[in-house]
């Protein structure tokens, strides 16, 4: 049994150098992918901001063009603006569902993590 433990205590002690040499190679691509996630966020935040001012003035626009067109004036600019807005609003419940998937799915550690893991190691 004495020599069991000396095995596994050498073999802990193996592994927690192991993991203090990796730890800065670890954290470096924690924040690089810590800082690709805050890209994604920034560029489908202006994404879901330009498609919700695009459907609801390109629909307002298309309104007012058929009711010129057609001398009706404010049906078509009232049912397109008001269908507009139900898509732009739809888009934007959209991208934040994707948003909150991918933040699922890609299982990037937490600050806590980041914590437990240092305490458990030391």
């Amino acid at each position: 049994m004495d020599d069991d433990e000396k095995k596994f205590a050498d073999m802990d002690a193996k592994i927690k150098a192991a993991h203090h040499a990796a730890e800065p190679i670890l954290y470096q691509e924690t924040k690089a992918q810590r800082e690709e996630r805050q890209k994604d966020v920034m560029k489908a935040g202006a994404s879901a901001g330009i498609e919700f001012a695009a459907a609801i003035l390109f629909s307002t626009a298309l309104g007012v063009w058929l009711d010129k067109t057609f001398d009706t004036m404010p049906i078509f600019l009232f049912t397109l603006m008001f269908a507009g807005m139900i898509v732009a609003f739809y888009n934007l419940y959209r991208a934040s569902e994707d948003l909150s998937v991918k933040k699922t799915v890609s299982q990037l550690p937490s600050d806590e993590e980041d914590a437990k893991k240092a305490s458990v190691s030391e």
